[in-house]
């Protein structure tokens, strides 16, 4: 999701019915390098665990598995 700034209903939709088609498909969609913006976006709808990406806390990404962390992302830039 490198360069993507914004994430509507209408995104989230096609996202949520992608990842019902990959499923379908035996295959699964995993979500990557998405921006703070967007992130919040999921965590608010309840997705980022289904598309494999750890919780948000606080504003930033949770610790990944193995305690690496992902860095925060400049809200002004996605």
């Amino acid at each position: 999701l490198r360069g993507v700034g914004f994430l509507d209903s209408a995104g989230t939709r096609a996202l949520v019915l992608s990842y019902a088609d990959a499923e379908q498909a035996d295959c699964r969609l995993t979500l990557l390098n998405a921006c703070l913006l967007v992130r919040q976006v999921l965590d608010l709808a309840g997705l980022l665990d289904r598309f494999g990406m750890p919780p948000t806390v606080g504003g930033e990404a949770a610790p990944a598995a193995g305690g690496s962390h992902l860095r925060r992302a400049d809200p002004g830039r996605c």
